[in-house]
């Protein structure tokens, strides 16, 4: 319920003003100084800091008790880089936050429908897997900006070892499914409550060296 908290990535500021109620002290950092410029603008709470999450950021180790790295790695080149950051930052036993687009959202995302059949008689669409054990990377225009975003894909495993690697140990997996409700809601299709669209991870710190 309280402490400080570092949100590696964090674009805006989106989760320190989420936070904001809470007695926790954010430090937020992020590569760009527009998008810091808009979480100012946005009057986010906390500390704001201009530095690649992949190099060294100027702030003091063993220092957090809680790293968050909120949808961010599958645009990251090297994420060991970021990883080591993390690791170097918090406090023996703090917990790192991880959560991702799902690897399984790969290129190709999915083929709607098995046939023109199933398409015309409105049976259930599938969701086709292809390329999941890859690495690859592509270049998507996201909405609202005017160059593409490179996005890097890469299986479960390698977010999960390149962890495990700098020395975190792995505490929770979970993959959450999408509410029909919500999804109606947002004028979503239906069919993205039958798979995970999220992938979220929780390390921790250990206490001592092993």
């Amino acid at each position: 319920t309280h402490g400080k908290i570092l949100d590696l990535g964090c674009g805006d500021g989106y989760l320190a003003r989420v936070f904001s109620s809470a007695s926790f002290q954010f430090t937020s950092v992020d590569s760009s100084a527009l998008l810091l410029e808009e979480a100012k603008i946005k009057k986010t709470p906390g500390q704001l800091i201009q530095a690649d999450i992949g190099a060294q950021i100027p702030l003091p180790e063993n220092d957090f008790e809680v790293v968050v790295i909120n949808m961010v790695l599958m645009d990251v080149l090297d994420i060991g880089a970021v990883y080591a950051n993390a690791y170097k930052l918090l406090k023996p036993g703090g917990i790192l936050i991880v959560t991702i687009l799902h690897p399984v959202l790969g290129s190709p995302a999915g083929y709607l429908f098995k046939t023109w059949p199933d398409k015309f008689l409105r049976h259930d669409p599938f969701i086709r897997i292809d390329k999941y054990g890859r690495e690859f990377f592509s270049d998507k225009l996201i909405s609202g900006l005017t160059q593409p975003t490179r996005i890097y894909h890469r299986p479960m495993s390698q977010y999960i070892q390149a962890a495990i690697d700098i020395g975190f140990d792995l505490k929770n997996i979970s993959e959450p499914l999408m509410k029909l409700e919500d999804l109606v809601s947002y004028n979503q299709p239906k069919f993205l409550s039958k798979y995970p669209i999220v992938l979220s991870l929780v390390f921790t710190k250990p206490k001592s060296d092993k």
